[in-house]
Protein backbone atom coordinates (compact mmCIF):
# COMPACT_ATOMS: atom_id res chain seq x y z
CA UNK A 1 0.00 0.00 0.00
CA UNK A 2 0.97 3.24 -0.93
CA UNK A 3 2.20 6.03 1.88
CA UNK A 4 -1.05 7.93 1.23
CA UNK A 5 -3.51 5.50 1.01
CA UNK A 6 -7.35 6.61 0.11
CA UNK A 7 -9.29 6.70 2.92
CA UNK A 8 -13.25 6.30 3.20
CA UNK A 9 -14.14 8.46 6.80
CA UNK A 10 -17.52 6.98 8.16
CA UNK A 11 -19.43 9.72 10.39
CA UNK A 12 -22.90 8.05 11.61
CA UNK A 13 -25.42 10.38 13.02
CA UNK A 14 -28.52 9.68 14.90
CA UNK A 15 -30.45 12.09 16.71
CA UNK A 16 -27.74 14.32 17.19
CA UNK A 17 -28.14 16.83 14.43
CA UNK A 18 -26.59 20.49 16.37
CA UNK A 19 -22.67 18.13 16.77
CA UNK A 20 -22.76 17.19 12.58
CA UNK A 21 -21.66 20.36 11.38
CA UNK A 22 -18.57 20.88 14.08
CA UNK A 23 -16.95 17.57 13.47
CA UNK A 24 -17.26 18.30 9.65
CA UNK A 25 -16.08 21.33 9.88
CA UNK A 26 -13.29 19.80 11.72
CA UNK A 27 -12.40 17.59 8.96
CA UNK A 28 -12.29 20.43 6.96
CA UNK A 29 -8.61 20.93 8.16
CA UNK A 30 -7.34 17.44 7.74
CA UNK A 31 -3.86 17.23 6.52
CA UNK A 32 -4.30 14.67 4.47
CA UNK A 33 -5.06 15.10 1.14
CA UNK A 34 -6.43 11.93 0.16
CA UNK A 35 -9.79 10.81 1.63
CA UNK A 36 -13.80 10.64 0.86
CA UNK A 37 -15.89 11.87 3.48
CA UNK A 38 -19.40 9.66 3.81
CA UNK A 39 -22.37 10.52 6.48
CA UNK A 40 -25.08 8.10 7.73
CA UNK A 41 -27.42 10.02 9.40
CA UNK A 42 -31.37 10.25 9.98
CA UNK A 43 -31.47 13.87 8.90
CA UNK A 44 -33.72 15.30 6.17
CA UNK A 45 -31.78 16.45 3.29
CA UNK A 46 -33.02 20.21 3.74
CA UNK A 47 -31.85 20.29 7.15
CA UNK A 48 -28.41 18.85 6.38
CA UNK A 49 -25.09 21.22 7.22
CA UNK A 50 -23.20 22.55 5.16
CA UNK A 51 -19.82 21.69 4.30
CA UNK A 52 -17.11 22.52 2.15
CA UNK A 53 -15.78 18.74 1.60
CA UNK A 54 -18.06 16.39 -0.86
CA UNK A 55 -20.19 14.43 1.03
CA UNK A 56 -21.72 10.59 0.28
CA UNK A 57 -24.91 11.21 2.33
CA UNK A 58 -26.84 7.90 3.18
CA UNK A 59 -30.24 8.11 5.04
CA UNK A 60 -30.72 5.70 7.64
CA UNK A 61 -33.35 6.52 10.76
CA UNK A 62 -32.98 3.48 13.11
CA UNK A 63 -31.04 3.03 16.41
CA UNK A 64 -28.60 0.08 15.39
CA UNK A 65 -25.08 1.46 15.04
CA UNK A 66 -23.51 -1.62 13.49
CA UNK A 67 -26.52 -1.52 10.75
CA UNK A 68 -25.59 2.34 10.02
CA UNK A 69 -22.14 1.24 10.02
CA UNK A 70 -22.64 -1.41 6.98
CA UNK A 71 -24.77 1.47 5.06
CA UNK A 72 -21.61 3.60 5.24
CA UNK A 73 -19.37 0.84 4.09
CA UNK A 74 -22.10 -0.07 1.20
CA UNK A 75 -20.77 3.75 -0.15
CA UNK A 76 -16.78 2.97 1.09
CA UNK A 77 -14.51 3.39 -2.60
CA UNK A 78 -10.81 4.02 0.34
CA UNK A 79 -8.68 1.11 0.41
CA UNK A 80 -8.98 2.44 4.53
CA UNK A 81 -11.97 3.07 6.02
CA UNK A 82 -11.87 5.36 9.33
CA UNK A 83 -14.23 5.67 12.03
CA UNK A 84 -15.37 8.83 13.89
CA UNK A 85 -18.78 9.71 15.90
CA UNK A 86 -20.53 12.68 15.57
CA UNK A 87 -19.75 14.01 18.77
CA UNK A 88 -15.99 13.95 18.40
CA UNK A 89 -13.54 15.95 16.42
CA UNK A 90 -10.13 14.50 15.23
CA UNK A 91 -7.01 16.49 15.36
CA UNK A 92 -5.85 17.66 12.21
CA UNK A 93 -3.70 15.32 11.30
CA UNK A 94 -5.74 12.30 12.40
CA UNK A 95 -5.85 10.55 9.13
CA UNK A 96 -1.81 11.27 8.45
CA UNK A 97 -0.89 9.68 11.91
CA UNK A 98 -3.72 6.76 11.85
CA UNK A 99 -3.00 5.35 7.79
CA UNK A 100 0.82 4.84 8.74
CA UNK A 101 0.52 1.07 10.28
CA UNK A 102 -1.15 -0.21 6.64
CA UNK A 103 2.10 0.56 4.82
CA UNK A 104 2.41 -3.06 7.19
CA UNK A 105 0.77 -5.68 5.14
CA UNK A 106 -0.17 -7.48 8.05
CA UNK A 107 -2.08 -5.00 9.60
CA UNK A 108 -6.02 -5.08 9.38
CA UNK A 109 -7.59 -2.75 11.84
CA UNK A 110 -5.96 0.33 13.77
CA UNK A 111 -7.28 2.83 16.15
CA UNK A 112 -5.76 5.93 18.54
CA UNK A 113 -5.72 7.44 21.70
CA UNK A 114 -9.04 9.15 22.30
CA UNK A 115 -9.10 13.16 24.42
CA UNK A 116 -12.07 13.45 26.85
CA UNK A 117 -14.58 16.32 27.82
CA UNK A 118 -11.96 18.37 28.86
CA UNK A 119 -9.60 18.50 25.34
CA UNK A 120 -6.50 17.44 28.17
CA UNK A 121 -6.73 13.83 30.17
CA UNK A 122 -6.89 10.53 28.08
CA UNK A 123 -10.41 8.58 28.11
CA UNK A 124 -9.21 5.71 25.87
CA UNK A 125 -5.33 5.08 25.58
CA UNK A 126 -4.96 1.60 24.34
CA UNK A 127 -7.18 -1.72 25.83
CA UNK A 128 -7.50 -5.07 24.63
CA UNK A 129 -10.58 -7.18 25.26
CA UNK A 130 -10.60 -11.25 26.00
CA UNK A 131 -13.64 -13.63 24.85
CA UNK A 132 -15.35 -12.72 28.12
CA UNK A 133 -15.71 -9.11 27.36
CA UNK A 134 -13.88 -8.33 29.69
CA UNK A 135 -11.29 -4.96 29.05
CA UNK A 136 -7.45 -4.85 30.23
CA UNK A 137 -4.89 -1.89 29.53
CA UNK A 138 -2.68 -2.47 27.19
CA UNK A 139 1.05 -1.64 26.89
CA UNK A 140 2.14 0.56 24.25
CA UNK A 141 5.83 1.19 23.36
CA UNK A 142 7.44 4.55 22.44
CA UNK A 143 6.87 3.17 18.47
CA UNK A 144 4.86 5.22 15.85
CA UNK A 145 2.92 2.36 16.56
CA UNK A 146 1.77 -0.59 18.39
CA UNK A 147 1.37 -3.78 16.65
CA UNK A 148 -0.64 -6.40 18.47
CA UNK A 149 -0.55 -10.05 17.05
CA UNK A 150 -3.45 -12.51 16.36
CA UNK A 151 -4.35 -14.20 19.79
CA UNK A 152 -6.92 -16.73 19.89
CA UNK A 153 -7.48 -15.42 24.23
CA UNK A 154 -7.31 -11.29 24.13
CA UNK A 155 -7.10 -8.75 21.14
CA UNK A 156 -6.56 -5.41 20.49
CA UNK A 157 -10.00 -3.46 21.25
CA UNK A 158 -10.34 -0.11 19.29
CA UNK A 159 -12.77 2.43 19.72
CA UNK A 160 -15.80 3.03 17.52
CA UNK A 161 -15.11 7.21 17.51
CA UNK A 162 -11.47 6.54 16.57
CA UNK A 163 -10.74 2.97 14.39
CA UNK A 164 -10.18 2.26 11.20
CA UNK A 165 -10.17 -1.12 8.81
CA UNK A 166 -8.71 -2.65 5.85
CA UNK A 167 -11.56 -2.47 3.43
CA UNK A 168 -10.75 -5.76 1.80
CA UNK A 169 -10.51 -7.20 5.03
CA UNK A 170 -13.68 -5.74 6.91
CA UNK A 171 -15.63 -6.38 3.26
CA UNK A 172 -14.35 -10.12 3.13
CA UNK A 173 -16.05 -10.74 6.59
CA UNK A 174 -19.22 -8.97 6.10
CA UNK A 175 -18.59 -5.92 7.88
CA UNK A 176 -20.77 -5.14 11.24
CA UNK A 177 -22.64 -7.74 12.86
CA UNK A 178 -25.67 -6.21 13.53
CA UNK A 179 -27.13 -7.75 16.12
CA UNK A 180 -24.99 -5.34 18.23
CA UNK A 181 -27.55 -2.38 17.80
CA UNK A 182 -25.29 -0.38 20.47
CA UNK A 183 -22.18 -1.24 22.04
CA UNK A 184 -18.82 -4.46 21.50
CA UNK A 185 -19.73 -3.81 18.05
CA UNK A 186 -16.05 -2.93 17.29
CA UNK A 187 -14.64 -5.25 19.64
CA UNK A 188 -16.69 -8.15 17.94
CA UNK A 189 -15.07 -6.82 14.88
CA UNK A 190 -11.21 -6.83 16.43
CA UNK A 191 -11.76 -10.19 17.54
CA UNK A 192 -13.49 -11.87 13.61
CA UNK A 193 -10.48 -9.57 12.51
CA UNK A 194 -7.95 -11.56 14.62
CA UNK A 195 -8.90 -14.59 14.48
CA UNK A 196 -8.99 -14.01 10.25
CA UNK A 197 -5.23 -13.75 10.89
CA UNK A 198 -5.01 -10.27 11.04
CA UNK A 199 -3.06 -7.93 13.36
CA UNK A 200 -3.88 -4.69 14.98
CA UNK A 201 -2.16 -1.48 15.52
CA UNK A 202 -2.75 1.16 17.79
CA UNK A 203 -1.01 4.79 16.95
CA UNK A 204 -1.00 7.07 20.29
CA UNK A 205 -0.43 10.41 18.18
CA UNK A 206 -4.02 9.58 15.90
CA UNK A 207 -6.33 11.56 18.36
CA UNK A 208 -9.49 12.16 18.46
CA UNK A 209 -11.70 14.47 21.13
CA UNK A 210 -15.09 12.84 22.31
CA UNK A 211 -17.69 15.25 24.11
CA UNK A 212 -19.86 11.71 24.92
CA UNK A 213 -23.02 13.25 23.90
CA UNK A 214 -26.51 12.44 25.17
CA UNK A 215 -28.30 10.26 23.13
CA UNK A 216 -30.91 7.52 23.20
CA UNK A 217 -29.25 5.69 25.59
CA UNK A 218 -27.39 8.19 27.92
CA UNK A 219 -27.46 11.55 29.03
CA UNK A 220 -25.11 13.92 28.63
CA UNK A 221 -23.50 13.19 32.27
CA UNK A 222 -22.83 9.99 30.93
CA UNK A 223 -25.63 8.64 33.06
CA UNK A 224 -27.68 5.66 31.18
CA UNK A 225 -31.07 6.12 30.29
CA UNK A 226 -31.60 2.20 29.36
CA UNK A 227 -29.32 -0.96 29.26
CA UNK A 228 -31.19 -3.03 27.75
CA UNK A 229 -29.17 -2.61 24.42
CA UNK A 230 -25.94 -2.95 26.42
CA UNK A 231 -26.89 -6.29 28.24
CA UNK A 232 -28.17 -7.46 24.51
CA UNK A 233 -25.07 -6.96 23.07
CA UNK A 234 -23.06 -8.42 26.46
CA UNK A 235 -25.19 -11.94 25.69
CA UNK A 236 -24.65 -12.11 22.38
CA UNK A 237 -21.23 -11.13 22.47
CA UNK A 238 -20.72 -14.10 24.62
CA UNK A 239 -22.92 -16.88 22.76
CA UNK A 240 -20.68 -15.68 19.65
CA UNK A 241 -16.93 -15.68 20.99
CA UNK A 242 -17.20 -17.31 24.74
CA UNK A 243 -17.07 -20.78 25.84
CA UNK A 244 -20.61 -22.42 26.72
CA UNK A 245 -19.81 -23.51 29.73
CA UNK A 246 -18.55 -20.16 30.98
CA UNK A 247 -21.27 -18.09 29.71
CA UNK A 248 -23.08 -17.88 33.35
CA UNK A 249 -19.87 -17.03 34.93
CA UNK A 250 -19.16 -14.40 32.55
CA UNK A 251 -22.50 -13.14 32.22
CA UNK A 252 -22.59 -12.81 35.98
CA UNK A 253 -19.60 -10.89 36.35
CA UNK A 254 -21.14 -8.34 33.69
CA UNK A 255 -23.97 -7.82 35.61
CA UNK A 256 -22.17 -7.54 38.74
CA UNK A 257 -20.22 -4.93 36.93
CA UNK A 258 -23.04 -2.91 35.03
CA UNK A 259 -25.05 -3.26 39.27
CA UNK A 260 -22.21 -1.46 40.83
CA UNK A 261 -22.03 1.07 38.11
CA UNK A 262 -25.71 1.89 38.67
CA UNK A 263 -25.63 1.95 42.28
CA UNK A 264 -22.25 4.81 41.75
CA UNK A 265 -24.96 6.85 39.83
CA UNK A 266 -27.81 6.52 42.67
CA UNK A 267 -25.26 7.19 45.19
CA UNK A 268 -24.25 10.51 43.68
CA UNK A 269 -27.41 11.71 43.32
CA UNK A 270 -27.80 11.31 39.98
CA UNK A 271 -30.27 8.77 39.75
CA UNK A 272 -33.50 8.22 42.07
CA UNK A 273 -35.09 4.98 43.36
CA UNK A 274 -37.37 4.86 39.82
CA UNK A 275 -34.53 5.48 37.48
CA UNK A 276 -32.68 3.15 39.23
CA UNK A 277 -35.06 0.33 39.39
CA UNK A 278 -35.89 0.82 35.70
CA UNK A 279 -32.40 0.69 34.63
CA UNK A 280 -31.83 -3.06 36.33
CA UNK A 281 -34.90 -4.21 34.82
CA UNK A 282 -33.81 -3.04 31.51
CA UNK A 283 -30.49 -5.03 32.11
CA UNK A 284 -33.06 -8.44 33.18
CA UNK A 285 -34.66 -7.41 29.96
CA UNK A 286 -31.65 -7.34 28.11
CA UNK A 287 -30.04 -10.78 28.89
CA UNK A 288 -33.34 -12.60 27.42
CA UNK A 289 -33.30 -10.34 24.37
CA UNK A 290 -29.37 -11.32 23.78
CA UNK A 291 -29.73 -14.89 24.05
CA UNK A 292 -32.35 -14.68 21.11
CA UNK A 293 -30.00 -12.84 18.45
CA UNK A 294 -28.51 -14.40 16.01
CA UNK A 295 -25.25 -12.77 13.59
CA UNK A 296 -26.43 -10.94 10.80
CA UNK A 297 -24.25 -9.82 8.16
CA UNK A 298 -24.17 -7.89 5.37
CA UNK A 299 -23.18 -8.42 1.46
CA UNK A 300 -21.42 -5.32 -0.56
CA UNK A 301 -21.18 -4.85 -3.99
CA UNK A 302 -17.63 -5.99 -5.33
CA UNK A 303 -16.47 -3.18 -6.93
CA UNK A 304 -16.91 -0.26 -4.98
CA UNK A 305 -18.35 3.28 -5.38
CA UNK A 306 -16.12 5.75 -7.15
CA UNK A 307 -14.00 7.85 -4.85
CA UNK A 308 -15.32 11.24 -3.82
CA UNK A 309 -11.98 12.24 -2.97
CA UNK A 310 -12.19 15.59 -0.82
CA UNK A 311 -10.14 18.54 -1.57
CA UNK A 312 -8.04 19.91 1.54
CA UNK A 313 -5.05 21.92 1.45
CA UNK A 314 -2.71 19.98 3.49
CA UNK A 315 -0.13 23.01 2.96
CA UNK A 316 -2.40 25.61 4.28
CA UNK A 317 -0.12 27.58 7.35
CA UNK A 318 -1.31 27.43 10.28
CA UNK A 319 -1.91 29.98 12.86
CA UNK A 320 -1.60 30.83 16.22
CA UNK A 321 -3.62 33.98 17.64
CA UNK A 322 -2.75 34.39 21.53
CA UNK A 323 -6.24 36.82 23.04
CA UNK A 324 -5.33 39.55 25.30
CA UNK A 325 -7.33 39.72 28.68
CA UNK A 326 -9.45 42.69 27.12
CA UNK A 327 -9.74 41.75 24.03
CA UNK A 328 -11.24 37.90 23.53
CA UNK A 329 -13.93 38.98 21.35
CA UNK A 330 -12.02 40.28 18.93
CA UNK A 331 -9.89 37.69 18.66
CA UNK A 332 -12.52 35.04 18.76
CA UNK A 333 -13.97 36.63 15.40
CA UNK A 334 -10.06 37.05 13.75
CA UNK A 335 -10.18 33.61 14.10
CA UNK A 336 -13.83 32.93 12.65
CA UNK A 337 -13.05 34.91 9.81
CA UNK A 338 -9.42 33.04 8.85
CA UNK A 339 -11.12 29.35 9.32
CA UNK A 340 -13.99 30.86 7.22
CA UNK A 341 -11.01 31.32 4.84
CA UNK A 342 -9.55 27.94 5.26
CA UNK A 343 -6.89 29.03 7.67
CA UNK A 344 -6.22 26.19 10.31
CA UNK A 345 -6.16 27.82 13.53
CA UNK A 346 -5.15 27.88 17.17
CA UNK A 347 -6.27 30.70 19.62
CA UNK A 348 -4.95 30.79 22.96
CA UNK A 349 -6.76 32.21 25.81
CA UNK A 350 -5.11 33.17 29.16
CA UNK A 351 -6.63 34.39 32.34
CA UNK A 352 -5.25 35.31 35.81
CA UNK A 353 -6.85 32.65 37.43
CA UNK A 354 -6.32 29.41 39.00
CA UNK A 355 -8.36 27.68 35.81
CA UNK A 356 -6.71 24.78 34.63
CA UNK A 357 -6.40 23.82 30.91
CA UNK A 358 -9.72 23.26 28.72
CA UNK A 359 -8.97 22.24 24.83
CA UNK A 360 -11.85 22.28 22.62
CA UNK A 361 -12.82 22.98 18.99
CA UNK A 362 -15.08 25.75 18.45
CA UNK A 363 -18.23 25.65 15.59
CA UNK A 364 -16.96 28.04 14.37
CA UNK A 365 -13.73 26.37 13.08
CA UNK A 366 -10.60 26.86 15.30
CA UNK A 367 -8.88 24.74 18.52
CA UNK A 368 -9.87 27.03 21.66
CA UNK A 369 -6.43 26.76 24.46
CA UNK A 370 -8.12 28.07 27.46
CA UNK A 371 -5.91 28.36 30.54
CA UNK A 372 -4.93 30.53 34.16
CA UNK A 373 -1.59 31.50 34.49
CA UNK A 374 -1.79 30.06 37.82
CA UNK A 375 -3.29 26.65 36.44
CA UNK A 376 -2.74 23.30 35.13
CA UNK A 377 -2.67 21.36 32.08
CA UNK A 378 -2.90 18.11 33.83
CA UNK A 379 -3.88 16.83 37.32
CA UNK A 380 -0.37 15.31 38.12
CA UNK A 381 0.99 18.98 37.61
CA UNK A 382 2.13 21.32 40.71
CA UNK A 383 0.36 24.67 40.30
CA UNK A 384 3.04 27.19 39.30
CA UNK A 385 3.32 30.55 37.61
CA UNK A 386 3.40 30.28 33.91
CA UNK A 387 3.68 33.27 31.63
CA UNK A 388 1.37 33.65 28.40
CA UNK A 389 4.17 32.79 26.12
CA UNK A 390 5.40 29.96 28.36
CA UNK A 391 1.80 28.36 28.53
CA UNK A 392 1.48 28.79 24.87
CA UNK A 393 4.95 27.29 23.91
CA UNK A 394 4.41 24.16 26.55
CA UNK A 395 1.07 23.95 24.53
CA UNK A 396 2.87 24.10 21.08
CA UNK A 397 4.92 21.12 21.95
CA UNK A 398 2.39 19.38 23.52
CA UNK A 399 0.00 18.90 21.02
CA UNK A 400 2.70 20.24 17.70
CA UNK A 401 2.69 16.08 16.07
CA UNK A 402 -0.80 15.40 16.73
CA UNK A 403 -1.97 19.22 14.67
CA UNK A 404 0.68 19.61 12.77
CA UNK A 405 2.36 23.10 14.45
Amino acid sequence: MNASPSVSVIVVNYQRAELLARVLKALEFQRYDNFELIVVSDIAEAERPLSALPVKWVHYDHPNISAARNRGLAQAAGQIVAFCDDDAVPEFRWLHHLVQPYSDTRIGWAGGFIRGRNGVSFQWRAQTINRRGEDANAVVTTDPWTVFEPDPDRVLNTVGTNCSFRRDAIIALGGFDEAYHYFLDEADMCVRMSDAGWCGAIVPLAEVHHGYAKGPYRRTSRVPKDLTQVAASMAHFLRVHGKDEDFDAAYSAFQAQQHRRVMQFFDAGLLDAVSHAALIASLENGARIGAERVSCMATFDATPNDFAKAHVDVDAPQQKLIAGFFDRARIRRKAKALAAEGVPITVYVPSFTHRNLVVEFSNNGYWIHEFGLLGHAVREDKRRFRTPGRWVACEQLRVGPQRGL
